[in-house]
């Protein structure tokens, strides 16, 4: 019971990332980026990496995906981390925006309301804003 307690308190507590942050809202939660490439900015924090692309100052798309930092990363080099549990998938995507119900959890989901999209795998779920997603276009 305490295991699993601590898993969701873990698991709340980096899926705060939202979108809609601002850059000032992501260093709170989760210090200095780690890195940056092909316009996204990356974080990590309790073997999430966290990467963000930014648009007009705030978060318009989030990927999370589990990974191996500091010791870990040499002792299981050449390993993959793990897959996200379902209940890590789900609470990312209820936090992302916060209130914002899903028309699933696997594979290719719209928001209820359309304003977002998804894309979900046990190895990482992206979500993104569908003007964010059009703004190439």
């Amino acid at each position: 019971m305490k295991a699993m307690l601590l898993f969701l308190l873990v698991s709340s507590a980096v899926a705060s990332a939202r979108i809609g942050d601002t850059v000032e809202e992501l260093e709170a939660r989760y210090g200095k980026p780690v890195g940056s490439s092909g316009g996204c900015t990356h974080y990590e924090k309790e073997g999430i990496s966290i990467s963000v692309g930014m648009w007009k100052d705030h978060c318009h798309l989030i990927y999370f995906r589990r990974v191996y930092s500091g010791e870990d990363a040499v002792k299981h080099f050449g390993r993959s981390p793990r897959d996200l549990t379902k209940e890590e998938i789900e609470s990312f995507l209820t936090d992302n925006p916060a209130g914002v119900k899903w028309d699933g959890t696997k594979g290719e989901v719209m928001s209820k309301d359309e304003k977002y999209t998804a894309y979900v795998s046990p190895s990482g779920v992206l979500i993104q804003t569908m003007v964010f997603s059009r703004r190439g276009r």
